[in-house]
């Protein structure tokens, strides 16, 4: 097993993204250590994963936990195996979470970035590699689906959608999400589900209509779930920020 080491010097954090999300970069140019142990114990701290964010090479992952006096230290496991699944190659990896027993309880909401070269080294990802990151502490997983994690994320608006009702469902406008004009050859509806937006946005639920996009897609939000609704919009569903919106006349 191939162990890394982030070490994170949180302390009380301040200020907040420029989108509706509230959370804080924090600075990785930090220690990383490395072990080659097959096993891996040690502090298992509570935490949670709001969303994490792909982009090419790295994930963006929204934290939160309590604490604000003492130094926090996250830990990224990779057991060092690619395992062939159906069509897909999976990364399986683990993050812990070390509060040094801080007895403070502000909420704590950093984003923090895996570098996945320094975690699996040379390994190859491709259209194929599926990434899945697990909570160590209360064991939640969340997939990093190689197709939808190609989706653009900009801040400005890129994407050609349509606004639509999605039937049942929850996001910041009610059960009307966006719809992508490309299925990125899946064949298949893909829904992006709006869970926040910048604050310069409007919170008027826009008219039904085609838009283009700017978007950070949050893989593994999770959102209070409509007990109207049976079954999910058909296709896949993308919990995302809106950076950006811009009406197509």
């Amino acid at each position: 097993m191939r162990l890394l080491y982030f070490i994170f010097l949180l302390s009380v954090l301040t200020g907040c993204l420029e989108s509706g999300l509230d959370f804080t970069p924090v600075d990785n140019n930090t220690a990383l250590d490395y072990d080659v142990s097959a096993t891996f114990s040690g502090p298992n701290d509570a935490y949670n994963i709001v969303g994490i964010s792909p982009e090419e090479g790295k994930l963006n992952m929204y934290l939160s936990y309590a604490g604000g006096c003492k130094v926090h230290a996250f830990r990224v496991v990779w057991d060092g195996e690619v395992k062939e699944v159906n069509n897909y190659k999976e990364i399986f990896l683990k993050v812990f979470h070390q509060a040094n027993d801080d007895p403070c309880e502000a909420l704590l909401k950093p984003m923090i970035t895996i570098d996945l070269k320094s975690v699996i080294g040379s390994i190859h990802t491709d259209d194929s590699t599926r990434i899945i990151v697990q909570n160590a502490s209360n064991g939640r997983t969340i997939t990093i689906d190689p197709l939808l994690a190609q989706i653009r994320q900009t801040s400005t608006c890129q994407l050609n959608t349509s606004f639509e009702n999605s039937l049942c469902g929850y996001g910041i406008w009610q059960n009307n999400w966006f719809r992508l004009t490309d299925s990125l050859g899946t064949g298949d509806n893909i829904w992006l589900q709006p869970v926040a937006h910048n604050p310069e946005i409007s919170s008027l639920i826009p008219t039904k209509g085609k838009y283009d996009l700017g978007v950070t897609l949050l893989m593994g939000y999770q959102s209070p779930e409509d007990p109207s609704c049976l079954t999910i919009p058909s296709g896949q569903v993308i919990p995302v920020e809106v950076n950006c919106i811009s009406r197509i006349e």
